[in-house]
């Protein structure tokens, strides 16, 4: 499972609320970790305009295929 949050919540509020609803699930021993992508920083901006009629609201996404790191310190910039 991949969990994006976003908001005004810290990493450890995040994790407190997750735990509190995950007791009482039963464990998965089948289930496997699985390695975070190595991801190269992008080379250059890649634009994507696609039109959809009848639409009156828009979605923006916006991605970084980047080197940075939660575990980071945040005086060192990403390579």
């Amino acid at each position: 499972m991949i969990l994006v949050v976003a908001g005004d919540v810290t990493a450890d509020q995040v994790r407190e609320a997750l735990q509190k609803r995950a007791r009482g699930l039963a464990p998965q021993p089948e289930a496997q970790l699985l390695a975070p992508p190595d991801l190269q920083p992008q080379a250059a901006s890649v634009s994507l305009d696609i039109p959809i009629p009848d639409r009156t609201q828009t979605a923006i996404v916006w991605g970084h295929a980047g080197a940075l790191r939660r575990a980071m310190p945040t005086s060192t910039p990403p390579r």
